[in-house]
């Protein structure tokens, strides 16, 4: 049984969306499971998205003065004890407060976010990320 694994990205489109999803559940062996946890910097941007069980949007209405998070379904997936965040997305305010909330080992790329496991280097494309990742989260227990 493969690990749980959260994504953290920011929406910028149905396509790019559904691009990322298919990238990185064909280059992720093992077994594992998905939650996304999108992203939206525009109110508007969230009638596009299709909330599931596995694809859970968020604005910054989703968060108290405290930056602590006010959407159960949110707060569960970041407290899963056989999970990984993946931080794919550095740029936007809500990465912080996202990671600051969450009981997950932290995955990502290099940036100012403290990470549990941090990707430095650069990579030619998404395969050589994603295959990275993957061999780092079937080397965690």
């Amino acid at each position: 049984m493969g690990k749980h694994i959260v994504v953290l990205c920011s929406w910028t489109g149905k396509e790019t969306f559904k691009k990322l999803t298919h990238e990185l559940e064909s280059n992720m062996v093992g077994g594992h499971s998905f939650t996304y946890l999108i992203g939206v910097e525009k109110k508007e941007n969230l009638a596009d998205i299709i909330v599931t069980d596995t694809h859970l949007p968020f604005t910054k209405k989703d968060f108290t003065l405290f930056g602590k998070i006010k959407n159960p379904d949110i707060r569960l997936a970041l407290h899963n004890k056989n999970g990984v965040l993946l931080i794919l997305e550095t740029k936007n305010s809500f990465t912080k407060r996202i990671a600051k909330n969450s009981k997950l080992v932290s995955v990502g790329p290099e940036n100012q976010l403290p990470l549990d496991i941090v990707l430095k280097g650069t990579f030619a494309d998404n395969q050589q990320l994603y295959q990275k990742i993957n061999e780092y989260i079937t080397k965690l227990k």
